[in-house]
C-alpha cells in the first residue's frame, strides 16, 4: 500500500480521475462549507475563519517546489482512507454531529490527498492541512467549558486593577457594577476569540519560525498569557474609559475602536517573541560570557 511511481502518461488519466474525485468532495461537502459561513458571520469566536482558506492556499503554494517530485506518485491506501472519510460524513449527517462532520471532512481530505500524490505529499502538506483545523468551531461542550472560567478570571482580575485605579467597583460574578457604567463580561467577552486567533496566529509563526522544535513550542504557548492579558486589559480600559464617557464606552465605536487597537497590541507582543526567539542563535555572546565564568570559576576550585 506504499506509494507508487506510475509512467506520465497513465499519471494523467489517474489525475484527472482524481481531480474529478476532489471536485465531487467539494460538492458533496458544500453544505458544510455552507454552515461554515454562516458561523464565521454570526459567531464571533469563529470570524477568524475567512483566513484559513486562503492562509492554507498560500502555504500549499510555498510548497510548490517540493510537491513537484510527487507528480504521478500514488497510494491506492488513500482511496480506503476517503471512503473511510466519506461513510463517516454519512453517519454524522445522519446523526447531525458536527464534529464528525468536520472530522470526516479531514479524513477523506487526506485520502485525497494521498490518493492523488502519496504519503510524501503528505508529510510536505501535514503543516497546511492541520490549519484547516481552524476553520472549524469548537464543539459546544469545549466551548461553554472554557468560557466560564474565563469569564470569571477575566471579571476578577479586571475588577481588582480598576479598584486600584482609584475608581469604585463592585462585583457580582461576571457583572462589574462603577459609578457611571455596568459591564457585563459575557460569552463574547470572555477572550475564547482573542485565544483561537493568537494560537492560530502563534502557530503560523512558529511554522515560519527558523529552529529547533523548543523555539516553536515557546512561541505556541505564549499565546495564552498574550490572550489573557489582551483581554483583561481590554475590559480594564473600557472600565477606566466608562468612568469619563459613561455607556458609549461599553458600545459603538469606541468599543470596536478599542477591541482593534487592544488585538493589535497582542499581535505586536507575539511578534517580539518571534524576533527574540529568531536572534538567539544569532547573538551566542549572550551564553558564552556565563559559561567562559563558570569555566573560569572550576579551574579556580
Amino acid at each position: 500500500m506504499g506509494n507508487q511511481r506510475i509512467s506520465e502518461p497513465a499519471g494523467r488519466c489517474l489525475s484527472y480521475g482524481f481531480a474529478v474525485l476532489a471536485i465531487f468532495h467539494t460538492v458533496l461537502y458544500m453544505p458544510v462549507y455552507w454552515r461554515l459561513v454562516q458561523a464565521w458571520q454570526t459567531m464571533p469566536q469563529c470570524s477568524h475563519g475567512w483566513f484559513i482558506l486562503p492562509l492554507v492556499a498560500w502555504l500549499c503554494f510555498q510548497k510548490r517546489r517540493y510537491l513537484q517530485g510527487c507528480l504521478y506518485s500514488m497510494s491506492y491506501s488513500g482511496c480506503m482512507l476517503t471512503g473511510a472519510g466519506l461513510f463517516l460524513y454519512l453517519a454524522a449527517m445522519v446523526y447531525e454531529s458536527d464534529s464528525f462532520v468536520y472530522l470526516s471532512y479531514m479524513i477523506s481530505l487526506t485520502g485525497i490527498t494521498v490518493s492523488m500524490f502519496g504519503y510524501a505529499a503528505l508529510r510536505i502538506l501535514r503543516v497546511p492541512c492541520l490549519f484547516l483545523l481552524f476553520m472549524f468551531p469548537l464543539p459546544d461542550y469545549l466551548y461553554l467549558r472554557l468560557t466560564g472560567p474565563l469569564k470569571l478570571f477575566a471579571s476578577n482580575l479586571s475588577a481588582q486593577i480598576i479598584s486600584s485605579a482609584g475608581i469604585p467597583v463592585l462585583q457580582e460574578g461576571n457583572i462589574i457594577q462603577l459609578p457611571n457604567l455596568q459591564l457585563n463580561v459575557v460569552e463574547a467577552c470572555s477572550g475564547i476569540q482573542s485565544l483561537i486567533s493568537y494560537i492560530m496566529i502563534g502557530c503560523l509563526l512558529a511554522y515560519l519560525l527558523a529552529g529547533p522544535v523548543w523555539k516553536k513550542a515557546v512561541l505556541v504557548a505564549a499565546t495564552v498569557p498574550v490572550a489573557l492579558v489582551n483581554n483583561i486589559l481590554r475590559i480594564t480600559v473600557t472600565g477606566i474609559l466608562g468612568e469619563f464617557l459613561g455607556k458609549p464606552a461599553n458600545s459603538g465605536f469606541y468599543h470596536e475602536l478599542l477591541g482593534l487597537v487592544i488585538f493589535v497590541v497582542g499581535f505586536l507582543a507575539l511578534a517580539g517573541v518571534y524576533l527574540l526567539l529568531a536572534r538567539l542563535d544569532r547573538r551566542p555572546y549572550l551564553f558564552s560570557g556565563a559559561a567562559k565564568a563558570l569555566n573560569m570559576g572550576e579551574k579556580c576550585l
